[in-house]
């Protein structure tokens, strides 16, 4: 029997008198589709291992050798010696594993200098310190003051100084990493 163009009719949505079961069906299956994806998807992730990409924020694992030498170089005179026209206003140590360490072994201090004395001559000052202790000065340039690398402890350790020219303020710092991976200057 032949249909005749009277007799066929089109699904309209917005048409209330037609009933819904056909697009029921269809959103139930795309929402089936789509659950199916997602749990998928973390499946995927979950047995590919969220780890390695997790490690970033994971925090190291201290030896006691991080510990001893994070202690020791908070006592290095390049941090605790300060010349004539120069203040020690405070310092702070925290080995690789600590909250506030950002993954590195550090030990810092802050200086304030005399008006008198200048950016210049506070260089100076920590290049002669540096240079006198045995570490090797990098060349000028850099994104800080003054940058020098020292093995410490069989542990390649980095000095930077920094420092601003409208402040009479400094920071010093030396950083070491836990893996005991080589520190340059050209990453300060």
């Amino acid at each position: 029997m032949p249909i005749a163009l009277d007799d066929v009719r089109v699904w309209d949505p917005l048409d209330t008198a037609q009933p819904p079961e056909r697009w029921l069906r269809w959103a139930v299956a795309a929402a089936a589709v789509t659950t199916a994806v997602i749990v998928i998807a973390l499946g995927t992730i979950a047995w590919m291992g969220v780890s390695p990409m997790l490690s970033a924020f994971a925090v190291p694992e201290c030896t006691e050798h991080d510990r001893r030498l994070t202690e020791q170089l908070a006592a290095s005179p390049i941090l605790t010696e300060v010349r004539h026209g120069l203040t020690r206003t405070g310092s702070y140590h925290a080995a690789p594993c600590e909250r506030d360490s950002d993954k590195q072994g550090i030990a810092a201090a802050a200086v304030a200098a005399e008006a008198s004395m200048t950016r210049d001559a506070v260089i100076a000052y920590y290049r002669g310190l540096l240079e006198e202790g045995g570490w090797r000065v990098a060349a000028d340039g850099l994104t800080v003051l003054l940058c020098a690398g020292q093995r410490f402890d069989s542990q390649q350790v980095r000095f930077t100084l920094h420092g601003s020219n409208d402040s009479p303020q400094y920071q010093l710092e030396i950083v070491f990493e836990p893996d005991r991976r080589d520190l340059g200057c050209d990453s300060a």
